[in-house]
């Protein structure tokens, strides 16, 4: 009997552990499952945040609807799944590992392509080129160095604000800094009229730079004001 009871007990006793360790299993494989959403889920919420905010801020972006409605779907049916059988998330699934999540990571990188591209388009509208060649060349003469190294300073800043797409909490920051920059910018420019440049001339030198000069508007005044300071010989003529 004692032998018998013993028995009993040794079975109850290995028939609890096998019970503890499938469940460990399974709690293994749940584990292991929301670490594999956890990265990409929590990349596009924190896109999807950031998309919001650069709306907000008059900033267009074209979020992946297609690709976000197909996860969305797959999801839904994840979900389902889960609620009809507790252990269907912990079962292999070929489709979950190597569609559902790859897919998720793939919207998520088209996603940041989008809102990189709408961040640069929106930036490089507001942010001028800055006309090197002229300034290099003003930079030769003594009266107007102090001015130029501080335009170029002022526009070094601003392309640096917005090299890089920003968090969502600190879009609304930057392009308040960008448009205090490209103000002071605008001051410096002014500032360098200041120095004894005319207002004709300083408009050539700014447009020249840039977005180019129209023959039809160069002036013999503007033409006479390069030549006294050597400076005629630093700019050329292109076809546009």
């Amino acid at each position: 009997m004692l032998l018998t009871e013993r028995a009993a007990t040794f079975v109850r006793n290995v028939e609890a552990y096998k019970k503890k360790r499938d469940l460990a299993g399974e709690a293994a494989k749940f584990t292991t499952r929301a670490k594999q959403l956890k990265g990409p889920t929590q990349r596009l919420v924190g896109l999807q945040a950031l998309a919001i905010e650069m709306t907000r801020a008059g900033i267009s972006v074209e979020p992946p609807v297609a690709a976000l409605a197909a996860a969305a779907r797959q999801a839904s049916e994840l979900q389902l799944q889960f609620e009809n059988d507790k252990k269907a998330m912990a079962e292999p699934d070929g489709q979950f590992a190597h569609q559902f999540i790859p897919g998720l990571s793939k919207t998520a990188a088209d996603y940041l392509r989008s809102i990189q591209y709408g961040w640069r388009r929106h930036t490089e509208a507001l942010l001028i080129p800055l006309p090197s060649a002229v300034l290099q060349a003003l930079e030769t003469l003594p009266a107007y160095k102090t001015q130029v190294a501080l335009i170029r300073a002022k526009h070094l800043e601003a392309e640096n604000l917005v090299r890089d797409v920003p968090q969502p909490e600190d879009v609304e920051s930057i392009l308040r800094r960008l448009k205090k920059l490209l103000s002071e910018n605008q001051q410096a420019w002014q500032e360098l009229g200041g120095s004894g440049i005319p207002g004709d001339v300083l408009s050539f030198l700014r447009e020249s730079g840039a977005a180019g000069f129209s023959l039809a508007s160069l002036t013999p005044p503007i033409l006479e004001w390069l030549k006294g300071r050597g400076l005629l010989s630093s700019f050329v003529v292109r076809v546009h």
